[in-house]
């Protein structure tokens, strides 16, 4: 089981005088926190807790920075930082990178660079298996094949 978010207190002194009816007005404003990311799926941690998955709707937040990072196997962890605004739904998304298309994509970068274009082009290939739109790795692709051959 994850564990719920911690929220604030507030401490309110009261002096009670007898035969007297005290009244004391304590208001709490929070905020909401919407956390998405592409893949959904990632654990969102903040301190040593766990809040949930993207996608994630925290309620009643303290108004003022919230830090979290989000972690998912296979991908680069994002740390980050989301300003709460209270009485206000605050919004975070991101685009996950995979781990294994970033580690290709650099080796694809660095064979072209080296002119060892059979290599890049593979690596760029693999890449693609990771992101098959990646404008930078079609690229690669392409210009390596063809200075390949």
């Amino acid at each position: 089981m994850l564990s719920p978010p911690v929220f604030f207190r507030q401490k309110v002194t009261v002096t009670v005088s007898p035969g007297t009816t005290n009244e004391v007005k304590v208001e709490f404003v929070y905020g909401i926190a919407v956390l998405e990311s592409d893949p959904p799926g990632a654990t969102v941690v903040s301190g040593a807790k766990e809040y949930g998955v993207t996608p994630l709707t925290l309620t009643e937040l303290k108004p003022g920075n919230f830090e979290f990072s989000l972690q998912l196997h296979d991908y680069a962890s994002v740390k980050s930082l989301l300003l709460i605004i209270a009485n206000q739904t605050n919004s975070y998304r991101t685009n996950l990178v995979n781990l294994n298309f970033s580690a290709a994509l650099q080796s694809a970068e660095q064979w072209f660079r080296e002119e060892r274009y059979e290599e890049a082009a593979e690596a760029a290939t693999e890449a693609l298996k990771y992101k098959a739109e990646d404008p930078l790795a079609k690229v690669l692709q392409q210009k390596a094949n063809g200075l390949g051959h």
